[in-house]
């Protein structure tokens, strides 16, 4: 059986715990409302470079057809 000290230690901790627990979920929102912002930026740019790589690609494309042209022409 549990003694008084006993449990007035484990409600101790237990607050102990929750106010450590309310640290980190503080440093959680702060690093979210760091964090998203940021990823946000990061996804516009990785679909602009996607963007960009297709451009680049059908334009490669576009000058080995011209340059084959070229060659069965000759």
């Amino acid at each position: 059986m549990l003694t008084n000290y006993q449990l007035a230690n484990i409600e101790a901790e237990i607050e102990r715990l929750a106010t450590e627990q309310e640290k980190t979920k503080a440093e959680i929102r702060q690093l979210e409302a760091y964090i998203n912002p940021a990823k946000s930026k990061l996804n516009r740019l990785l679909a602009f470079d996607a963007r960009l790589t297709d451009c680049i690609r059908m334009r490669q494309a576009a000058v080995m057809q011209l340059k084959l042209k070229e060659n069965l022409v000759h």
